[in-house]
C-alpha cells in the first residue's frame, strides 16, 4: 500500500510505501528507505495550523533522524486536502507491519510529557498576559481593541483546548491505534 502527500511549500510530494520489513519513500528525484529495525519511536500527534485545524502528524524517529507524514496534502497557500481515510489506512497497515516485524519500537500519541506540561504553562501565562493587557486597554479607553482581541481569542480557544486534550501523552499498542483521541 502507498500513501502520497506533500508536507508544505518547502517539500516535494512524497510517496510512502509500507513494505514487509521497511518503509520506503520516493520523490521526483530521490528515494530512500527506513528499515523497521532502525525505527526507535512512532508518535501520532494532533498538530493543527491556522488554516488546517484537522492536521495529524505521524513522526517516525529513527536512530539517525525523524520523518513526518501527515493526513494533510499541501497544495498551495490556503489550499490543501485532508486525506484522513487514506492516512488512517496507511498508518494502521504500517503499525501492523512494524509489530509483525518484532522490533522494539515505542508507540506514543500526543506530546511528550515535558511538552504537554510546557504547553499548559504557556497557555496559563499567555492567558494572564491577555487579561493584564485587556485591563490596561480598558482603563486606557481602547474598547474597540479589547473587543477585537476578545473575538480573536474566542475564535481560537476551541482549537487550543482541542490541541491540549488530543495531545495528552500516552503509549499505545500498535494493533490498537487510538484514532478516537487524535482525529475527529
Amino acid at each position: 500500500m502507498t500513501y502520497t502527500q506533500r508536507l508544505n511549500y518547502f517539500t516535494k510530494p512524497r510517496t510512502w510505501e509500507a513494505g514487509e520489513d521497511r518503509l520506503r519513500w520516493r520523490e521526483e528525484d530521490s528515494e530512500g528507505e527506513i528499515p523497521f529495525g532502525d525505527i526507535v519511536a512512532v508518535r501520532l500527534k494532533y498538530a493543527p495550523t491556522r488554516t488546517e485545524r484537522s492536521r495529524v502528524l505521524l513522526r517516525i524517529q529513527t536512530k539517525t533522524g525523524v520523518s513526518e507524514i501527515s493526513n494533510i496534502d499541501w497544495q498551495g497557500p490556503l489550499s490543501s486536502t485532508d486525506q484522513k481515510d487514506e492516512f488512517i489506512a496507511f498508518v494502521d497497515l504500517l503499525h501492523a507491519r512494524i509489530a509483525a516485524a518484532g522490533v522494539e519500537v515505542e508507540f506514543a500519541s500526543g506530546s511528550s510529557m515535558g511538552a504537554y506540561v510546557g504547553n499548559w504553562i504557556l497557555t496559563v501565562f499567555v492567558g494572564l498576559v491577555i487579561i493584564g493587557a485587556g485591563i490596561f486597554l480598558l482603563v486606557s479607553g481602547m474598547f474597540v481593541i479589547v473587543l477585537i482581541k476578545v473575538l480573536l481569542i474566542l475564535f481560537y480557544l476551541p482549537t487550543l483546548f482541542r490541541f491540549l486534550k488530543r495531545n495528552y501523552p500516552c503509549r499505545y499498542d500498535p494493533n490498537t491505534v487510538p484514532w478516537q483521541r487524535i482525529i475527529s
